[in-house]
């Protein structure tokens, strides 16, 4: 099983330093709020589109409000600051910044995703399945082991909810 720390494998600056995060854990911290971030999501690109399509186009004090709940849910969840302008010390990410952290975040976990091969539990190609040992369980194997002596996957380590590790590193 890994250790929250080998875990972390996402890097990003978070306008001070670099930073180490546990994309699971990240993930996990989307999902709590996935319905407005969703919506803001959707929102955020029609305005980009908007923006790109129609030179001098401003959008409307609701879409600037979701914007910025948008971007303060990503500062939530990756634990960085907004460059305050003005500020005497000047910490923190520009608005493109923030968002690029997130862009940068989705194509890292899309990117896991297409170099990780099969999934273990895709379904087998017929060849596979008539080439395949049994994997019966044998009554005189050791409980959890199948009858060629392998772990069954009961004993694969599974992710908890309720553990308490930190998404996010320095």
């Amino acid at each position: 099983m890994f250790k929250p720390e080998q875990r972390k494998i996402f890097k990003y600056h978070d306008g001070t330093r670099e930073r180490w995060a546990d994309p699971i854990l990240i993930q996990m911290e989307i999902a709590k709020r996935i319905k407005e971030f969703d919506k803001l999501e959707k929102l955020v690109r029609l305005v980009a589109e908007k923006e790109n399509l129609h030179e001098g186009y401003m959008p409307s004090e609701k879409d600037v409000e979701a914007i910025n709940r948008f971007l303060d849910i990503i500062c939530e969840i990756f634990k960085v600051k907004r460059l305050v302008i003005g500020s005497e010390t000047p910490e923190g990410l520009t608005l493109p910044e923030i968002n690029s952290i997130y862009y940068d975040f989705i194509d890292f976990v899309t990117e896991l995703k297409n170099d990780s091969g099969p999934s273990a539990t895709s379904p087998q190609t017929t060849e596979q399945q008539c080439s395949a040992p049994s994997q019966t369980t044998n009554s005189t194997a050791p409980s959890g082991s199948t009858a060629n002596g392998q772990p069954s996957d009961a004993d694969t380590p599974q992710l908890l909810e309720s553990e308490s590790l930190s998404a996010v590193g320095t």
